[in-house]
């Protein structure tokens, strides 16, 4: 499941601490980053976000918050459409 579907739907994430990942996840705001094949601490996280309701919730709404804020199509697509341009701009002065 992509990273971002956890936020959109109100809800913290939790996953491996890899590229990607990192871009997308503030550990402890918006979600907890595990050590890549860390059972022990997926497992942590996933339970201290069970027993802490609350901070679920919060960090849910603070991912949320932060992929209208960062993700959102008035957001994204502007900056593609500048950064097209400017790969044609540069592929015209070649």
């Amino acid at each position: 499941m992509p990273t971002r579907a956890p936020t959109c739907s109100w809800r913290p994430s939790v996953a491996s601490d890899v590229t990607g990942t990192r871009d997308q996840i503030i550990d402890g705001l918006t979600g907890c980053l595990v050590p890549p094949g860390d059972i022990p601490a997926l497992r942590g996280a996933l339970a201290a976000l069970v027993k802490d309701p609350e901070r679920a919730a919060a960090m849910g709404r603070a991912g949320r918050e932060r992929v209208e804020r960062e993700f959102s199509a008035p957001v994204v697509v502007p900056r593609l459409v500048d950064l097209l341009n400017r790969a044609i701009a540069r592929g015209r002065r070649r």
